[in-house]
């Protein structure tokens, strides 16, 4: 009797254990993971670069040609496997926050080794 007990015990554990929802900050994580590595595009179709990473949790970093952007997750919508800014980008802002996080993140090897 108490074998049976404890396997209906283990087995509702179980059960109970790997049902469980994702607490937000893990759904949170699985949500931002889809935008990375992803090329982003303006409305145009006019590509705009490559998605490296998430910044404070809400804005995505883009590595172009020439800088970083840093653009609200809000103003990106995802489309398959691509990325669109939706409305008009400042472009200012963009650069200025890409610049912000390349200045925290992002190590420059030294010239002179």
């Amino acid at each position: 009797m108490k074998r049976e007990v404890c396997l209906i015990f283990t087995l509702f554990l179980s059960v109970f254990l790997f049902t469980q929802k994702k607490t937000d900050g893990q759904a949170a994580q699985d949500d931002s993971s889809s935008y990375l590595c992803r090329f982003v595009y303006e409305d145009n179709g006019k590509q705009i670069g490559e998605s490296i990473t998430i910044h404070d949790k809400d804005i995505l970093i883009i590595k172009t040609k020439e800088s970083f952007l840093g653009i609200p997750l809000k103003h990106i919508e995802q489309k398959e496997k691509i990325l669109t800014v939706r409305g008009l980008l400042d472009l200012g802002k963009a650069k200025e926050m890409g610049e912000d996080w390349r200045k925290q993140s992002y190590q420059l090897m030294d010239e002179k080794e």
